[in-house]
């Protein structure tokens, strides 16, 4: 359950950095100038997955039991230490673009 919070937060972090990066226009510097419009349209959808999987973890918390797809196995990380890595390889990044660089 917690997993959806989790990635809700990774997802609308990832959009919001879009965003930050394309407000500071700085955005053409990362990506070719034709595909600004694109990215921007990524950015949106971030945020709508984003919303989505909190959406979806209000909703396991209240009926309090898991999505069943009837596929056989879960598809959550099966440790701790495994988690942390995992959203951790999101995270890196994130932390890094909202990071204040000494420099400036």
């Amino acid at each position: 359950m917690k997993h959806h919070f989790i990635r809700a937060f990774i997802l609308v972090c990832f959009s919001l950095m879009i965003l930050y990066i394309e407000r500071t226009d700085s955005l053409s510097l990362y990506v070719d100038p034709y595909l600004v419009p694109l990215v921007k349209l990524s950015a949106a959808g971030l945020l709508i997955a984003g919303l989505f999987q909190l959406h979806t973890g209000f909703q396991m918390r209240r009926h309090r039991h898991d999505a069943d797809c009837a596929c056989g196995h879960s598809h959550h990380p099966s440790s701790a230490l495994q988690s942390l890595l995992l959203y951790g390889l999101f995270a890196l990044p994130l932390l890094l673009a909202f990071l204040p660089l000494s420099g400036q």
